[in-house]
């Protein structure tokens, strides 16, 4: 059974986008997508902390966006709470592909 973020990374590849595989702290991933304006977009599940885990244990995903070596802010781009990491994927994708090309002027915090 795969792992969730090599899924991810995976189909983000498929749609020409840069993903890799990023760790934030001893317990701490998430998949980065670079952006056309050097922000950082991270997409981990909804705590936050882990994308390492198999399919089949997936709870959802967070994704935010912020600007390049600034974790301390932040655009919302996306959460769910959906247990099907494939359909989970399919929705996301449409969302990260043209967050990616959006410049990051406005922020939540």
């Amino acid at each position: 059974m795969p792992r969730m973020h090599d899924l991810l990374i995976t189909a983000l590849e498929q749609e020409g986008l840069q993903a890799r595989l990023t760790w934030r702290g001893p317990h701490i991933n998430g998949v980065e997508v670079l952006t056309d304006d050097d922000s950082r977009m991270y997409i981990t599940n909804p705590a936050g902390a882990d994308l390492t885990y198999l399919v089949n244990e997936h709870t959802g995903l967070l994704i935010n966006r912020y600007p390049h070596h600034d974790l301390s802010r932040w655009r919302h781009v996306h959460e769910t709470a959906c247990n099907d990491a494939f359909q989970d994927i399919q929705a996301a994708i449409p969302m990260i592909k043209a967050e990616v090309h959006r410049p990051l002027t406005d922020l939540d915090t």
